[in-house]
């Protein structure tokens, strides 16, 4: 009986130890330079919540997303870039492991002129140049 005490007292205070954090991070910050070619990530962001386990680290919850921006196509007049959206998988399987997985139907392809600013979402990106096929971007908005 001491025993199952203990344990139950353990496992309160293990719990009462997470926390529930907002998360909104993008891999560019505004006006940060980055240098990139096809197959590279041209954009990365996730948002929604994160668990704070001091044992098990910060684990996404089902209600949050990722999406990529991943460079498919470049030309001195264009740039092609795939859209894929994620979510977190929680996996209660023995077999699966729990991580980001692509939404079905949440895959996209978008052709931009060189010339202009790439628009995206809430985003806007500047092409500063494009050298031995590697393009030099940063992220404006």
């Amino acid at each position: 009986m001491r025993n199952i005490f203990i344990f139950l007292v353990a496992l309160v205070s293990l719990v009462g130890c997470m926390t529930i954090e907002p998360i909104n991070k993008s891999s560019l910050t505004p006006d940060k330079e980055v240098t990139a070619g096809i197959g590279d990530i041209f954009f990365h962001h996730v948002e929604g919540s994160v668990v704070k386990d001091p044992i098990l680290g910060d684990t996404p919850r089902s209600d949050s997303i990722r999406f990529d921006l991943t460079i498919t196509e470049l030309s001195d007049s264009k740039i092609g870039l795939q859209y894929d959206e994620y979510f977190y998988n929680l996996s209660t399987s023995a077999y699966a492991r729990s991580g980001w997985a692509i939404k079905p139907g949440f895959t996209k392809k978008f052709e931009y002129p060189l010339g202009k600013k790439i628009t995206f979402k809430d985003y806007e990106f500047e092409i500063v140049s494009i050298e031995d096929g590697r393009i030099r971007y940063r992220r404006v908005k």
